[in-house]
């Protein structure tokens, strides 16, 4: 609202019209409060930081010591009382490795001949063959996570082709985690459960 002045100037004065607050009144500073209290918060966010920043220490340190051992002589006396059948299809004349273990093979008619690792022979349609037994063994930091043996058992079903297939057992004497047995049965074998 203006006024004007008996020496003909205008002069500004506020005036509230009805219901209409001053916006400056009833604000609080938000973030005020007593020293202690900003001290306390800054102690809890460096605590939680700090707890944060060592838990993301030991994991990098953990997984970088990670190791896993499939090439181990097999412990004596061990039942195998886990086991996986998976549906294998292997391409003929390829090396494939299984269990860290070489299997090359050709077929005649109902049989194939192959290779794993040094050992040769042939194997018929339905005929079961041990491939490997070893222990596997993963640490990490030192210390020993999982030692289990391992039996890989191979049922020779025919071909399709060019591929083989084959129904594998994978049998451990400890239960086993996916990516120990991804690693005993890599990709490139189109390994699926049966």
């Amino acid at each position: 609202m203006t006024n004007t002045s008996p020496s003909g100037e205008k002069e500004i004065t506020s005036q509230k019209e009805p219901g209409i607050k001053d916006p400056k009144e009833g604000i609080t500073n938000i973030g005020t409060g007593t020293p202690d209290t900003k001290k306390k918060h800054r102690y809890i966010l460096l605590t939680v930081l700090l707890v944060i920043l060592v838990i993301g220490i030991i994991l990098v340190i953990t997984v970088s010591t990670l190791s896993i051992d499939l090439q181990l002589a097999p412990l004596g006396g061990v039942s195998y009382p886990y086991t996986t059948t998976y549906s294998v299809e292997m391409e003929e004349g390829i090396p494939h490795d299984i269990g860290g273990i070489k299997i090359v093979f050709l077929s005649i008619d109902d049989e194939i001949f192959l290779r794993i690792g040094v050992e040769k022979g042939k194997m018929e349609t339905g005929e079961k063959k041990t491939i490997t037994e070893r222990r596997a063994k993963i640490t990490t930091l030192g210390f020993p996570v999982l030692d289990t043996n391992y039996m890989i058992v191979a049922q020779y079903l025919g071909m399709s082709g060019k591929n083989a297939n084959f129904h594998i057992s994978l049998k451990t004497s400890e239960q086993v985690p996916g990516y120990l047995i991804d690693r005993i049965l890599p990709g490139d074998i189109r390994a699926v459960p049966v």
